[in-house]
């Protein structure tokens, strides 16, 4: 989807006036999501179609009093979870912040060094739109984050640096690293980590093309056995070209493809 939605500033509004946070999402591309939201033994969710900044046109709605458990987790939550009874009238409202996703993206290539000189790979990212990412990384017992605005193929500016010793484990997780995880303590000038940024866009001065179609959550791979198992994790590598990740029996396996149409694609490697 070109339409994203902010997990600060979405949420639903009950009969009590009480404010529920998302709990899980699901994107089918086309700028159509599934938002769930846990209240109590309910897994209330709502499926609308984003059309612009801040507004969204409601499709379905479902509460679910048996929602598998996975259904609750981020990481797991998928279509079929969109199941339950359509309580037909609409007893709470939906506040979305949305955005439209940067033109401007973060590549792999990218390295963090953290004040002892010691380079690590870039593990987390997060679009927020209009070209601000959250980017991130484990440092030992410390995740270490910030908040930039990209400006071109190899700059950008630094708008916030946090460090969280008490992150939880989705956090460290990319597949499930949200908004939320941006927290934690501001380091001194001499602790803060340096970057030495890679990526890539829409201008005609970049080496690379962002991509205009994108890999949905509910993808799947087949296995040499025959099992078809989902894939755990994306990487937009720009132009269409897209690295897809899964664990099969603990091995990481992997795949680089370029997408050609809404489910037409090229085996690159």
């Amino acid at each position: 989807s070109s339409w994203s939605y902010s997990f600060f500033g979405t949420y639903l509004v009950g009969e009590d006036e009480g404010k529920l946070p998302v709990t899980a999402s699901f994107d089918f591309g086309g700028d159509i999501w599934i938002l769930a939201f846990q209240d109590g033994k309910t897994l209330k969710m709502i499926k609308v179609q984003i059309t612009g900044e801040s507004k969204f046109k409601w499709i379905a709605t479902r509460y679910d009093i048996d929602f598998w458990p996975r259904c609750a987790v981020h990481r797991t939550f998928d279509k079929a979870c969109f199941k339950g009874k359509d309580p037909e009238e609409q007893k709470f409202t939906l506040t979305m912040r949305t955005y439209q996703v940067s033109s401007w993206r973060v590549t792999p290539r990218t390295k963090m060094k953290n004040q002892d000189g010691k380079m690590f790979p870039l593990s987390l990212t997060l679009d927020l739109g209009k070209n601000v990412w959250i980017v991130g990384f484990l440092d030992g017992i410390v995740l270490k984050m910030a908040k930039i605005r990209i400006t071109g193929v190899a700059t950008f500016t630094w708008m916030q640096m946090l460090y969280d010793e008490k992150y939880s484990k989705e956090c460290s997780t990319q597949a499930t690293f949200i908004e939320a995880c941006f927290k934690g303590v501001a380091p001194a000038g001499v602790a803060k980590f340096s970057m030495d940024f890679k990526g890539y866009g829409k201008d005609g001065k970049t080496k690379g093309e962002a991509s205009e179609w994108h890999v949905t959550s509910d993808t799947e791979v087949q296995n040499p056995e025959g099992h078809y198992l989902k894939i755990t994790m994306k990487l937009d590598l720009g132009g269409n070209i897209w690295l897809v990740a899964l664990y099969d029996h603990e091995l990481l396996e992997m795949v680089k493809i370029k997408i050609s149409g809404k489910e037409t694609f090229e085996w690159l490697a």
